[in-house]
Order: C-alpha cells, then sequence, then structure tokens
C-alpha cells in the first residue's frame, strides 16, 4: 500500500483527533491571588460559572507539590465548601479560613 504526503497528513490529523481531549473552561476565578491579613477571620474567592450548564466544582489548598499524596498534605488554611455545585450563568463563593494555632 503505497502512502502520498496526502495520506499521510490525513492519517496524523486523524490520529491525533482520536487522542486528543476536550475540556470545558466556564468556571471563573475572581482574581489570581489572595492577600490574607493578619486581622480577618477569613477570606471569600468567588467563582463563576459562565457556561450554559451547571458544573460541580472540587476545592483544595496544597503545597503545590505534584508527588505528595493528597493525605499527606499539611496547609495551615481550609477552603469550604470543598465540591459545590454552581448553576448556569450562576456564582459560588469560596471561603478560605486560616486553621493553624497561634
Amino acid at each position: 500500500m503505497f502512502f502520498n504526503t496526502k495520506h499521510t497528513t490525513a492519517l496524523c490529523f486523524v490520529t491525533c483527533m482520536a487522542f486528543s481531549s476536550s475540556s470545558i473552561a466556564d468556571i471563573v476565578i475572581s482574581g489570581t491571588r489572595v492577600i490574607y491579613k493578619s486581622d480577618q477571620k477569613s477570606v471569600n474567592v468567588r467563582l463563576e460559572n459562565k457556561g450554559n450548564n451547571p458544573l460541580l466544582v472540587q476545592s483544595w489548598l496544597d503545597t503545590g507539590d505534584d508527588n505528595a499524596e493528597p493525605g499527606s498534605i499539611t496547609v495551615p488554611f481550609t477552603a469550604t465548601p470543598p465540591v459545590s455545585r454552581i448553576d448556569a450563568k450562576r456564582g459560588q463563593t469560596i471561603k478560605l479560613m486560616y486553621t493553624a494555632s497561634t
């Protein structure tokens, strides 16, 4: 069987499309940084669903270590609610609270 450049290009395209994955970028976070002042009990982060479908969102805090086991990570903050549903064109507030002893 003989393949020319046109057939090879088409085969590569079909192969790439078969192994590609889709993603949804409908959740928008209000800001890229959180400033937590020492006299505050909590800080709110606003999430907005810009899409047309309800979405389930999971929030967590970690140290940024990709190799760490989730059960072994300790950070001095907590995020609530850890899981929430955000309806289409609606928003949700995630509360960050300092939990370490002073």
